[in-house]
């Protein structure tokens, strides 16, 4: 199985984190990485007329492609020459929290590249509340989108804190461990784009989202224009979710 650029990124920021000040080099990254991933087929061949095999080429191109706008420049430092260091930055810090053990679950589900930087480049408020494409929200959504995913996820949540994917019964911990836990996305069986009133009785919210795991939400919204079913969604899994739910909430 091949890497891709993308799939250094959290390693390498995680290294860059733990040299602090001392920072590290592309050489040594390469070796670092190479340690921990360790690659295999495609990646371990030479490059016809290069020292490089196509592993280490592909980390050197974190820095070739390093530039303004690019996904790496917002999170880290790039070496100044050659033998520079790369050194990680305050937005890099906050993404590792954030995604640490994420961006390996998606790959494993078999997410492409470009779906997987998507889902962690975008504002996951917004991934979670919005329907299709990711939007730029105002802050007062954002805040509502908030409060109804931490709700959502709590009340959805079984008695150990898992939350359980109502299309396929997939529950993250089962196949990745501690790091799996919490690999759900909140689907709103009415599209935001169609709703008229902007705010809503927390209960009621509720009632209009469902938990589901980022294979079956993106399988939902394979056709823009013809959302799924969850009802569908379980007859192409063979998934029934037997647990009756009984909404707890209070309304404000």
């Amino acid at each position: 199985m091949a890497y891709s650029e993308s799939d250094f990124i959290i390693p390498a920021l995680k290294e860059m984190q733990l040299r602090g000040d001392e920072g590290i080099t592309t050489s040594d990254l390469i070796k670092h990485l190479r340690k921990i991933l360790k690659p295999s087929g495609h990646d371990t061949q030479l490059i016809e007329g290069r020292k490089d095999d196509y592993f280490s080429q592909k980390v050197r191109n974190l820095k070739s492609h390093f530039k303004p706008g690019t996904f790496f420049y917002s999170l880290a430092e790039s070496p100044p020459e050659p033998r520079g260091k790369w050194h990680i930055k305050e937005e890099g810090q906050h993404y590792i929290n954030k995604f640490e053990g994420v961006d390996v679950a998606l790959r494993n589900q078999g997410f492409s590249e470009k779906q997987k930087r998507a889902v962690l480049k975008a504002d996951n408020n917004e991934i979670f509340v919005e329907e299709g494409e990711t939007s730029i929200t105002s802050q007062s959504i954002r805040k509502r989108s908030n409060m109804l995913r931490k709700e959502a996820l709590q009340y959805y949540s079984e008695k150990d804190g898992k939350v359980i994917c109502r299309g396929c019964g997939f529950e993250g911990s089962s196949l990745y461990g501690d790091v799996g836990v919490g690999l759900i996305e909140i689907h709103h069986m009415e599209p935001i784009s169609r709703r008229k009133q902007e705010k809503e009785i927390l209960a009621q919210a509720i009632s209009k989202v469902v938990p589901l795991c980022p294979n079956c939400h993106r399988l939902i919204h394979k056709n823009k224009n013809r959302l799924l079913s969850i009802k569908y969604l379980n007859s192409l899994t063979g998934y029934i979710y037997k647990k009756k739910l009984i909404l707890k909430i209070k309304s404000p």
